[in-house]
């Protein structure tokens, strides 16, 4: 009985070491994650700062490690944003949209304001296109007008300068 005792109270602690063990690999693996999420941020490289953030807020399960990963995750998304805002990339930024559906925590009003700039900036493109599509397709049925209105002028051309011959030749013909 007393071995037994013995037995589950090793088993125990072999299991809350265990638990305490994996706990501390994954916050060390947030960290060193976010670690080189700021290494990539200090070189200028956001899009790998960006990669290393987003693997850092997947593995950061404790409050702790999850406050110093969001914290400069912010601020990571915000750099992502303000290009994106300079030079639009579609899949870049429904990507950014899925990742902040997932990490709701890392928006504040900065990011929320990038995001909507950048929708409104693509309706304003998409605005242009639609009306540059819709100027090319008016000025080609102009074009097309044109042509058509040019042969029926020759055409009528033709057919008055054939009626002058006619009457040419019925004078002439009368004439003599």
């Amino acid at each position: 009985m007393l071995e037994n005792k013995l037995k589950k109270i090793i088993l125990s602690l072999t299991f809350v070491t265990f638990v305490f063990a994996a706990f501390a690999a994954t916050t060390d693996l947030s960290l060193r994650f976010l670690d080189k999420a700021e290494l990539a941020y200090e070189q200028e490289n956001v899009e790998e700062a960006y990669k290393y953030v987003n693997q850092a807020l997947a593995v950061a399960k404790d409050e702790s490690s999850q406050a110093n990963v969001l914290y400069f995750a912010r601020t990571v998304y915000s750099e992502k944003l303000q290009r994106l805002l300079n030079n639009y990339d579609e899949l870049a930024f429904i990507e950014v949209q899925t990742n902040l559906e997932r990490y709701p925590n890392i928006e504040n009003a900065k990011i929320k304001k990038l995001v909507r700039q950048i929708e409104s900036q693509v309706t304003t493109n998409e605005k242009a296109q639609d009306r540059a599509r819709q100027q090319k397709q008016f000025d080609q049925m102009i074009e097309a007008q044109k042509e058509a209105n040019a042969e029926q002028t020759n055409a009528i051309r033709e057919q008055i300068e054939a009626s002058n011959k006619n009457q040419a030749e019925f004078k002439e013909s009368f004439e003599k």
